[in-house]
């Protein structure tokens, strides 16, 4: 007879898949920061610093559907989903027998496992920072450059943190508990006791890896693993008090009805939809996931700004012409190289040099390069304003067939004729 999977199997599965969706955000280019490429990775594209209300959209989209966690399952996702509690709980080792050669092998496992999950922690952490390919390049040439030097600090950090600080961080610095102690209400999934189905076994407080005593009041550290509650329940079924009963003494509840209706599934993610702020923070973060899907796929194929130039002699003037420079900044935000055309163009004519055109530019990349604009002074007043528009074409095919992909408007000024001129 097959038995179906227990909710401890369930707790370790979605442990395992919390951990690879952390791992693999910053790998598969879903979410990161890109520190050297001066700007962010949210789904494949590049968002620039200037683009930092996608990234606020993006981060408060996830801290939504985290309150809504928090308000509907309390601290579940800290046992259930938490990769730092996982590595705690991993670092443990459960000896069958106590024996100092048995005890310096249980030692040695958990230095290697400490150190295995410090390097984990540093790698991981420093590819939401940098590209993971620019880290391994520079530790495979042993350079000491930055997200060499911040890799080694993070790993020293994560050696610190769990040797020393262990569940401590939990109860103070912990974003999500604060959260819990924000948001968490009487209808949040929590640890429900029944004094009058315990036979006093103390099975509950062996299987609490954080030591405590389930049968006490420790909403403020209990994570709600569900160790105690399946312990409770096979003890109970053993025993003369328990054949009678399909509960344990121990369930996991949102109200003191609940506990005595029996154990509320402790993967109950309807319970996001029967309370009401709970169900309102979800669909905000569900509202603003879908603007940063709109707004990530209504983005220009190219971005362009065009700024007068500010050195010494931008604006100048040589015999029968004006001359204005401009700087031009070019971003491309497709995953593939554009070629492009250049053009600056006036009322009457082409009058603009582009210092590079046409212009390759690889993917995610940017790129600035200097308008050199010379219009003929004949009949044109000193510091009159002349429109010009500039121009991005796509070059396409071996044809190189141009395709307009943006335009802007910039203002010519016609500087001061030089007195040399005035005499002519």
């Amino acid at each position: 007879m097959n038995h179906p999977p227990s909710p401890n199997y369930w707790r370790r599965f979605s442990q395992l898949v919390g951990l690879l969706i952390l791992l693999l955000l910053p790998f598969l280019d879903i979410f990161r920061l890109d520190l050297h490429g001066k700007g962010f990775i949210v789904f494949g594209q590049k968002l620039w610093f200037q683009d930092i209300y996608l990234v606020t959209i993006a981060l408060l989209a996830v801290l939504f559907f985290i309150a809504a966690l928090v308000r509907s399952l309390g601290p579940v996702l800290c046992s259930w989903f938490c990769p730092r509690n996982s590595f705690l709980e991993g670092i443990k080792v459960k000896p069958a027998r106590s024996t100092p050669a048995r005890s310096k092998s249980i030692a040695g496992i958990s230095i290697f496992k400490i150190i295995f999950f410090s390097l984990l922690v540093g790698l991981t952490v420093t590819a939401y920072l940098f590209d993971w390919r620019l880290l391994l390049e520079n530790l495979g040439q042993f350079q000491l450059t930055a997200p060499v030097l911040i890799f080694l600090g993070l790993t020293l950090l994560a050696i610190v943190d769990l040797t020393f600080l262990g569940y401590g961080f939990c109860r103070t610095a912990c974003p999500y508990g604060l959260m819990q102690r924000m948001f968490s209400s009487e209808a949040s999934l929590r640890l429900s006791f029944q004094a009058s189905k315990c036979d006093n076994c103390e099975v509950c407080c062996q299987v609490c890896y954080l030591q405590l005593d389930p049968r006490q009041d420790y909403q403020g550290r209990c994570v709600a693993c569900g160790d105690c509650v399946i312990a409770c329940k096979e003890m109970l079924r053993t025993s003369e008090q328990g054949k009678s009963q399909e509960k344990g003494a121990l369930s996991f509840a949102s109200n003191e009805d609940d506990s005595e209706k029996g154990t509320v599934s402790i993967l109950a993610i309807r319970k996001i939809f029967d309370d009401r702020p709970a169900f309102a923070a979800f669909c905000g973060g569900l509202i603003m996931m879908t603007f940063l899907a709109y707004a990530l796929l209504d983005r220009p194929a190219v971005q362009m700004s065009v700024v007068p130039a500010k050195w010494d002699g931008a604006v100048s003037s040589v015999p029968g012409h004006g001359v204005n420079n401009f700087q031009v900044y070019l971003r491309n935000n497709q995953s593939q190289p554009l070629t492009l055309w250049l053009e600056a163009k006036g009322e009457v004519g082409d009058y603009g040099r582009f210092s590079i055109n046409p212009i390759v530019l690889a993917p995610f990349a940017d790129e600035s390069l200097r308008l050199t604009v010379a219009i003929p002074q004949d009949g044109v007043d000193d510091y009159s304003r002349t429109p010009l528009l500039v121009q991005i074409n796509n070059l396409e095919g071996e044809e190189k067939r141009k395709r307009l992909l943006k335009e802007t408007q910039v203002w010519f000024v016609m500087p001061a004729m030089e007195r040399s001129d005035l005499k002519r």
